[in-house]
C-alpha cells in the first residue's frame, strides 16, 4: 500500500445563442411592399446602434465562442490517471474506476450521525481523549495510515449503535477497535498481549475478546466503510500533487480524526477538501486555476 504523490465535470451545456434578445428595433413604418407584394426590410432604415450595444454583442458573441470551445475540449482536457500507472500491479489499474465506484457507494450504506449522540454517556472531549490516544498507539505500533482512520471509523459506528456504553469501558472500546482494524489493514496485527501492556493492565484478554466479539455483532460484522486516506491517494494523483502537497493534505485529513465535528462527513468529501487545502498552500493560487477539469472529474465535487 505504497503512497502515490503523483497525479471538470463537463461544464454545464451553454444557452444557445439564439435565445438571446436582439437589440435592434424596427419600426413597422420601415417596412414598404415590394412590387410583387412581398414585404422586405429596407436596410439602410434600421435604427442606428449604439456603439455600446456593438461592443456588448462582439464580447457576448466572444464569450459564447470561447465556452464552447472549452466544452469541445472538456472531454480531451481530462487525463486519464489509470493510463499513466498502467504498470503499477499494485494500483490495478483495469479496475480501478469500478473499485472507486463501488467505495464511494459504500459511503452512502455506512453512514454515521452528527454529534453529538443522542442520549449517549460519551461527550466529544471524552472522544478526543480516547482518539489522541489511540494515535499515539498507532505512531508506537508502526501502523498503516489506514489503520487509525478504521479504528476511528469502526468507534464512531459503534458509539452510534450503543448509546448506554458505559464510561469505565471507553478505554476498552478503543483498544478493540484498534484491535478489530488491524486484523482488517495489517499484514500482521500486534498481539493481544500488546494492547493490554499498552492499557496498563485495565483489562485482560477475556474483556477484550469478549468486548470484539459484541462490537462485531452491533455493527452485523461489516467493517467495510472506505476511510478518507484512500480517496485522498487517488485525488492527489488526479492533482499530479508533489510529496509536500500530498503530506499537507494526509495532515489534514490526520487532523479531523479527533473533532467530532466531522464524523458525518463523507471520506470522499473530506479527501477533496485536504486535497485542494493542500493544493491552495503549495502553489499559492486559488479555486478556479486549481480545481479543473479533471479534479471535478475524479473526485466528483465542484
Amino acid at each position: 500500500k505504497g503512497e502515490v504523490l503523483d497525479s471538470q465535470r463537463q461544464r454545464k451545456g451553454l444557452r444557445e445563442i439564439s435565445n438571446i434578445p436582439s437589440h435592434v428595433t424596427k419600426k413597422v413604418a420601415d417596412l414598404k411592399i415590394s412590387t410583387v407584394g412581398q414585404k422586405t426590410v429596407d436596410k439602410s432604415k434600421h435604427l442606428p446602434v449604439s456603439n455600446f450595444q456593438k461592443n456588448a454583442n462582439l464580447k457576448l458573441q466572444e464569450k459564447s465562442l470561447k465556452n464552447t470551445e472549452q466544452l469541445c475540449r472538456s472531454k480531451e482536457a481530462i487525463e486519464d490517471i489509470d493510463k499513466l500507472y498502467s504498470n503499477d500491479v499494485f494500483l490495478v489499474s483495469e479496475y480501478a474506476k469500478n473499485v472507486y465506484s463501488y467505495l464511494l457507494s459504500l459511503e452512502n450504506k455506512f453512514v454515521i450521525n452528527k454529534w453529538p449522540l443522542p442520549n449517549s454517556k460519551i461527550t466529544e472531549g471524552m472522544r478526543i481523549i480516547l482518539v489522541d490516544w489511540l494515535i499515539d498507539v498507532h505512531v508506537d505500533l508502526n501502523l498503516l495510515q489506514e489503520t487509525i482512520h478504521h479504528t476511528v471509523a469502526i468507534l464512531d459506528r459503534y458509539l452510534q449503535v450503543d448509546n448506554k456504553l458505559e464510561k469505565n469501558i471507553f478505554q476498552l472500546v478503543g483498544i478493540s477497535a484498534l484491535s478489530l482494524a488491524c486484523k482488517y489493514e495489517e499484514t500482521l496485527s500486534p498481539s493481544f498481549d500488546d494492547y493490554i501492556y499498552l492499557c496498563k493492565n485495565a483489562f485482560d484478554k477475556k474483556d477484550l475478546l469478549k468486548m470484539e466479539k459484541k462490537m462485531l455483532s452491533a455493527l452485523n460484522f461489516d467493517l467495510g466503510r472506505p476511510v478518507s486516506i484512500i480517496f485522498l491517494r487517488r485525488y492527489n494523483m488526479a492533482a499530479k500533487a508533489n510529496k509536500l502537497q500530498h503530506c499537507y493534505s494526509k495532515y489534514f485529513i490526520d487532523s479531523a480524526l479527533l473533532d467530532s465535528n466531522f464524523c458525518h462527513i463523507k471520506p470522499s468529501l473530506l479527501a477533496a477538501a485536504a486535497a485542494f487545502i493542500a493544493m491552495c498552500i503549495v502553489n499559492n493560487a486559488h479555486l478556479p486555476s486549481l480545481w479543473n477539469t479533471s479534479m471535478v472529474h475524479y473526485t466528483s465535487y465542484t
